[in-house]
């Protein structure tokens, strides 16, 4: 689950759930839930716990929230049901000033066809993802207009990843949305930002969850990666 604070209380969106090595939609596992439970819940820096009402299907949105009692608002809440065994590892949030990572956003975009590309808000994370002892780096970048309305050529939200491959070290996007239209054009742009990395399906590599905010509405998708490659488990926005 997903959490964020409306109003007065503090929300969870059912993502969904693991079963084995398989991901489950939250249609097939909301039944498990279908009364009041238990919840940890986990940040970037800390762990806590919640109690959750029953699941509640909205029919506009299409899909099952978890209600609290509690107030509590950060960034990032992940919940699981309580005593689901996960794992975490250390991460460090780096400078948005960091030039090297400014220039990887730019030259990332110019191989994506973006001619003259402008710098944006960064964000930078460094966490071992594999437990490996080899630190993986995620950049999330935006370059979006404040009305959450419109986009141009040159706007984007992307999330990117550095890590070593062999001798090299590689850049792989993990979410990227990339605006090309010479005019101002009527979008409702996601805005993507890397909220947690936490192992939910026990397999020793940490899952990327990644927080969507847009027009009136918001969600979060995890991400497995599996070397290069970058596979989504869990979506709902």
């Amino acid at each position: 689950m997903y959490g964020k604070k409306y109003d007065a209380n503090t929300f969870f969106f059912l993502l969904g759930g693991v079963l084995g090595s398989d991901w489950i939609t939250p249609e097939a596992v909301t039944g498990q839930f279908a009364a009041e439970w238990d919840y940890d819940v986990y940040t970037l820096s800390e762990r806590l716990q919640v109690h959750g009402f029953a699941p509640d299907f909205s029919l506009p949105n299409q899909l099952y929230t978890i209600g609290t009692d509690v107030t509590v608002d950060k960034a990032g809440m992940v919940a699981v049901a309580k005593g689901w065994p996960v794992l975490q590892r250390s991460v460090e949030e780096l400078s948005s000033e960091n030039v090297f990572y400014q220039q990887v956003v730019l030259d990332w975009l110019k191989v994506e066809g973006v001619s003259a590309p402008e710098s944006g808000l960064l964000t930078i994370f460094r966490v071992d993802l594999e437990g490996d002892g080899v630190d993986e780096i995620f950049i999330n970048a935006v370059h979006l207009d404040e009305s959450q309305h419109t986009t141009k050529t040159g706007d984007y939200s992307i999330v990117l990843m550095r890590k070593v491959a062999g001798n090299d070290a590689v850049t792989v996007p993990v979410v990227a949305d990339v605006y090309r239209s010479q005019e101002a054009q009527i979008t409702f742009p996601k805005t993507y930002s890397t909220t947690n990395f936490i192992d939910l399906n026990q397999d020793g590599v940490l899952e990327i969850v990644v927080g969507i905010e847009k027009w009136e509405g918001d969600g979060a998708v995890v991400y497995q990666v599996n070397g290069q490659e970058v596979v989504e488990c869990l979506r709902l926005e």
